[in-house]
């Protein structure tokens, strides 16, 4: 994923450049049934516009606080990281670090579903991991406080091929790639990552480090695998509470978060077991095991 993107296409108006990406899918857990709501409505004309606005504007609500709490990340923290972070101080060159950055965040929506994308080239097309950082990063950042308000989210992040379409829209096998990631494999309230991340992220630490180009590279792909642990079923998960997060987000309400978001877990953990649902009960389990493993770190 890390070679040069395809010439560009054309549409008869404008190229279309057809090039590796990054992509995050975002799923907001518990909204089909307030949507399959919406099929509801009432018989009397009067009532309609009340009741669907009622029910559209619960469902609207839910995933434009994640959508937000996405945008907030990237436009405070996500797009800028802090140079020390990756120890980069000894070879700093500030043109080489700007260019680094130089990977576009593009988000969009479509029903329940939020989609982060980053190319793998910069503006320079040079490959580079800066976009894989920032979407691991907000995708941390977003699952915490999601589960800290109670909004259990669930998604995938995978690198493949597509081209942005209408609208700034992802189309191609990195989309699908990210989303069957999600559908088949994150099961639960977590962030699964995609073989191809592991593998772009392998090469951009193999690095050489000749310039400073591929020091950088090669230092944010080292800040990326450390955003990254296996989950108890082995797959590799975005570890939102590990210690890169904790050392990454100076935050005070942190420890808040994680106290909320662990009340959350527990809460859904035990509500299951009373309603007697074995599968979302051992899902929760799996859930609140996680968090308590990670309490040291965050109180």
């Amino acid at each position: 994923m890390t070679q040069d993107s395809a010439p560009p296409l054309s549409d008869g108006d404008q190229p279309i450049r057809f090039g590796g990406y990054v992509v995050a899918v975002i799923d907001v857990l518990g909204q089909k049934e307030a949507i399959r709501a919406l099929s509801q409505v009432p018989q009397k004309e009067a009532e309609q516009l009340g009741f669907v606005k009622n029910k559209l504007r619960a469902s609207l609500t839910v995933r434009n606080f994640v959508r937000d709490t996405v945008l907030r990340f990237l436009a405070s923290y996500g797009a800028t990281p802090r140079i020390s972070e990756f120890h980069l101080l000894d070879f700093y060159r500030q043109q080489v670090l700007e260019r680094s950055k130089a990977h576009p965040i593009g988000t969009y929506l479509f029903s329940d579903t939020i989609v982060i994308h980053s190319p793998i080239l910069n503006n320079w097309n040079e490959p580079g991991a800066h976009g894989i950082y920032s979407i691991l990063a907000a995708c941390g950042s977003t699952m915490m406080t999601c589960m800290a308000a109670g909004v259990p989210i669930r998604g995938a992040v995978e690198v493949g091929w597509g081209l942005i379409w209408d609208h700034g829209e992802l189309y191609g096998p990195a989309f699908l790639s990210a989303y069957e990631l999600e559908q088949c494999a994150a099961q639960w309230p977590r962030i699964v990552v995609g073989p191809e991340i592991t593998r772009a992220l392998n090469e951009f630490s193999r690095l050489p480090g000749f310039t400073d180009r591929e020091k950088i590279q090669a230092a944010l792909a080292k800040l990326c695998q450390e955003l990254i642990c296996n989950d108890f079923d082995a797959k590799p998960i975005v570890d939102y509470l590990g210690t890169t997060m904790r050392g990454m987000v100076y935050d005070d309400k942190l420890r808040d978060l994680f106290v909320r978001g662990l009340s959350f877990a527990v809460g859904e953990h035990e509500r299951f077991t009373r309603d007697g649902n074995s599968k979302l009960c051992d899902r929760y389990a799996k859930v609140r095991r996680y968090y308590e493993e990670r309490k040291e770190f965050w109180t």
